[in-house]
C-alpha cells in the first residue's frame, strides 16, 4: 500500500512544481492503455496460464466471473440509492468489476499462504489468483472504456463494438500470450525480463496519473465525501463476505472461495481514473474514489480476512 500511495503523492508533487504539465500526464495515460496495457494482459496470461492445469482454470474462471457479476449487481443498486449520476456509475461499476487484482490482490494471497498452516495450498492459490488477474486485465483493457461511455450518455464512435475488443490492445496481449502458450514456444530470457519489466510499470504510472488529478482537488473535496466513504466500505467488506457466503452453495474449495473473496476485497485498479478521464465519466470523482478505496484497504482486507476466519 505505502508502495503504491508512495507515487501517488510523487505525482501530487509534479504537478505541485510543475514538473509534469497537462501534455505529459496525457501521453502518459496513452501509453498505459495501449501498450503497457496489452503487455500487462501477454505478461499475466505467459506467467500464470498452463494447458495442464486447464480444468482447475475454468472452475475458477466460472466462479469469478459469477463474483464479478453479483459485484456489480450490489454495486448498481448501491450507487442508485446513493443517487449518483451516470457520470460516476459507470467508473464505479468499472471498480466493481476491475479490481486491484495484480498487485494488492496477488501480493495478499502470497503474504496468506506463505503462512506454515497454509503452505501446502500456495501453488493451488497463485494459479487462481493468475486466473484472476488474466480475466481482468483483459476485461478492463476491452470493456471499461465502453461501459464508462454508456453510463455518462457519450455516443461511441465505433459502430461495430465487437471489432473494437477484438482489437484492442488487452486482447491482442492476450492472443499472443495465448499462442506462445498452446504452441509452447518459450520466449528468449532478455525478451521476457523486458516485458516484465515493462509490465511492472504500469501500476506507477497510473498511481502518478491520479496522483497529478488529486493536484486539483483540495483537500475538503478529497476527504470529506461521506457518501464515498460508505460506498467504499460497503463495497470492499460487505460484498465480497456476501459473495463468498453464496459462493459456498455452489463451491466446496475453500482455497478457491478464499482466493475470490480476496481479490474481490482489492479497491479499484488505478488504471480507471485515466478510462474515466477519456470516455466522458467524472475523473475528478474515480480519481478520489480510487485512491480513497487505495487507502482504505490496507485496514478492509485485513477485516475481511478476519470475517472469513
Amino acid at each position: 500500500m505505502l508502495y503504491l500511495l508512495a507515487f501517488i503523492l510523487l505525482g501530487y508533487l509534479l504537478c505541485r512544481f510543475r514538473l509534469l504539465k497537462d501534455e505529459g500526464v496525457q501521453w502518459l495515460s496513452r501509453l498505459v492503455t495501449t501498450w503497457l496495457l496489452a503487455i500487462l494482459v501477454f505478461n499475466s496470461f505467459y506467467a500464470y496460464f498452463s494447458v495442464d492445469k486447464l480444468k482447475e482454470s475454468l472452475q475458477y474462471l466460472a466462479l469469478h466471473l459469477g463474483g464479478l457479476i453479483l459485484m456489480a449487481l450490489f454495486g448498481y443498486l448501491l450507487v442508485k440509492k446513493q443517487e449518483l449520476g451516470g457520470k460516476c456509475l459507470g467508473p464505479w461499476l468499472a471498480g466493481c468489476l476491475f479490481p486491484n487484482v495484480g498487485y494488492i490482490g496477488l501480493a495478499v494471497v502470497q503474504s496468506v499462504y506463505a503462512h506454515p498452516d497454509f503452505i501446502k495450498d500456495q501453488g493451488e492459490a497463485i494459479l487462481y489468483s493468475g486466473v484472476a488477474i488474466i480475466l481482468t486485465n483483459l476485461l478492463l483493457g476491452s470493456l471499461a472504456e465502453p461501459l464508462i461511455q454508456h453510463f455518462a450518455g457519450v455516443a461511441q464512435e465505433e459502430k461495430r463494438p465487437f471489432r473494437k475488443v477484438l482489437f484492442s490492445p488487452a486482447m491482442i496481449g492476450f492472443l499472443a500470450g495465448l499462442a506462445l502458450q498452446l504452441f509452447r514456444l518459450p520466449l528468449p530470457a532478455i525478451a521476457h525480463q523486458g516485458l516484465v519489466l515493462a509490465g511492472k510499470a504500469t501500476a506507477p504510472l497510473a498511481m502518478i496519473i491520479i496522483g497529478c488529478k488529486l493536484f486539483s482537488c483540495c483537500l475538503k473535496e478529497i476527504f470529506g465525501d461521506k457518501k464515498l466513504y460508505v460506498i467504499c466500505t460497503i463495497k470492499l467488506v460487505v460484498f465480497p463476505v456476501i459473495i463468498y457466503w453464496l459462493g459456498t452453495l455452489v463451491c466446496s474449495n475453500r482455497t478457491m472461495l478464499m482466493v475470490l473473496a480476496i481479490m474481490l476485497s482489492c479497491p479499484a485498479v488505478s488504471i480507471l481514473t485515466i478510462y474515466a478521464g477519456s470516455c466522458g465519466g467524472d475523473d475528478r470523482w474515480c480519481t478520489r474514489a480510487v485512491f480513497l478505496s487505495t487507502l482504505l484497504s490496507a485496514i478492509t482486507i485485513p477485516l475481511v480476512l478476519l470475517i472469513l476466519g
